[in-house]
């Protein structure tokens, strides 16, 4: 008897649900389905840093204090990915036709950014190598050396010869 009044006490805090739409007027609230109740005005509560909006149809957890009236979303998603081991992370958008963006974060220390495009925006870019080359710095010393031997009329074999050690360090961002 005991065990059946805890869940029961926690059926009126704890409601899993879905997401049905967003409110026009305001990002953080949305309209939930929980069972046979529908919520207008769900608000939907994230972690700092972090803002999203799940997709329409997506499950959803909420607490409540004892009715669906004072409900606040506190978790959304989806199970669309499955390929994480314990320890990985991703971060996610979804468009129409699935994943359309995604970071992975590896418990091996990988990270894998997947875009149809990257837009970089930053006072400056440092790509570094496991030796401290700067792949920035490696590439525009190689770009210079190339169109001083064009700039004076040699082929790029004098450039070659003399770029050894260029090379070395382009070679260090290998996999």
């Amino acid at each position: 008897m005991k065990d059946h009044s805890i869940r029961q006490k926690l059926s009126r805090i704890l409601s899993f649900g879905r997401i049905s739409h967003y409110q026009e007027d305001n990002p953080s609230l949305a309209r939930t389905v929980w069972g046979d109740v529908l919520k207008d005005r769900s608000r939907i509560l994230s972690h700092f840093g972090l803002a999203s909006k799940a997709p329409a149809g997506s499950p959803c957890t909420g607490i409540s204090c004892g009715s669906h009236d004072s409900l606040v979303v506190i978790a959304a998603g989806s199970q669309e990915i499955t390929d994480l081991k314990e320890g990985d992370t991703v971060l996610y958008s979804k468009g129409s036709d699935g994943i359309s963006a995604k970071i992975s974060l590896k418990n091996d220390g990988t990270v894998t950014v997947k875009a149809e495009k990257l837009i970089l925006q930053c006072g400056s870019l440092s790509i570094q190598s496991s030796t401290g080359e700067d792949l920035i710095s490696v590439l525009s010393e190689a770009i210079r050396s190339i169109a001083q031997s064009s700039a004076d009329g040699h082929s790029l074999q004098p450039f070659s010869a003399q770029s050894s050690k260029t090379l070395a360090k382009l070679k260090s961002f290998g996999g």
